[in-house]
């Protein structure tokens, strides 16, 4: 922009200094004209210098008048190609303000995507930190539960004591959980939860295995076995629902990230 005007003053300069030098050689070739080619000299009497005037008036005239026609009509343009210039510079002005609006916009909206990630992220290692430390918990319950159907009294029975109540406690709340929360975790997180839940079913499922095998070894009653029984049978289909659950929403994707990986 500035180069352009920067131009057209320099073509305005040039024009104008044109005009005045032809305005000066159409004043001195009058003159010439006048005292050399019509012989009056500078002498003669008030007559004479009368027609000089006419003369000069009416000769000069009309060409300093077209001359100074011709600068106003120069004048304009130049007003008006500045007009445009000014015109190209504001619209210039206004996109590169409009870009850097949207530029800033892009950025707090990338500021704000980032946070939410962050956010997101630490929302799923909180959940995940829960659920690890959860079935770590129901794994060392499920060893410690064990132990009441190896451990006998000086009879020679065994008995399901406060360990077994614990573990069935545990199992049955995390089964809960899990299948509360499955809609919670992203890809990476359901795949580790997952993991884990199989194993605490199948631990789940072995447990409730051994109490049905070790049933006539047991001290406790028929029925007290029994409503112990139905209770894991329904823990571990809570588990396995879930599993299917996670397998069926997730898969798709894990299979995706694991080809992607290769």
């Amino acid at each position: 922009m500035a180069v352009i005007y920067k131009e057209n003053s320099k073509i305005f300069k040039g024009v104008l200094i044109f005009l005045i030098g032809l305005a000066i050689a159409s004043m001195v070739g009058i003159f010439t004209l006048w005292f050399k080619g019509l012989g009056v000299g500078y002498g003669g009497t008030s007559e004479t210098w009368s027609h000089f005037g006419s003369f000069f008036g009416g000769v000069l005239g009309p060409i300093l008048s077209f001359l100074s026609f011709t600068a106003i009509i120069y004048t304009v343009y130049l007003q008006s190609d500045s007009n445009k210039v000014q015109a190209l510079a504001n619209k210039q002005a206004a996109e590169d303000r409009l870009a850097s609006e949207k530029l800033a916009i892009k950025s707090q909206k990338d500021q704000r995507d980032a946070f939410q990630k962050r956010i997101k992220h630490e929302k799923q290692q909180q959940l995940l930190s829960f659920f690890i430390n959860t079935f770590d918990e129901l794994e060392k319950l499920g060893c410690e539960a064990t132990q009441d159907l190896t451990e006998k009294n000086e009879l020679g029975f065994v008995t399901l004591s406060y360990r077994t109540n614990a573990y069935a406690w545990k199992a049955h709340s995390t089964s809960l959980v899990v299948k509360r929360c499955i809609d919670k975790f992203d890809s990476e997180s359901a795949e580790l939860i997952h993991i884990y839940a199989t194993k605490c079913s199948g631990q789940v499922n072995n447990f409730k295995r051994n109490i049905a095998i070790s049933q006539n070894a047991l001290i406790n009653s028929t029925e007290e076995i029994n409503e112990l029984l139905e209770q894991w049978k329904a823990t571990h289909c809570r588990f396995e629902n879930a599993l299917r659950v996670l397998k069926n929403k997730y898969f798709s994707t894990w299979k995706e990230e694991s080809n992607n990986g290769n």
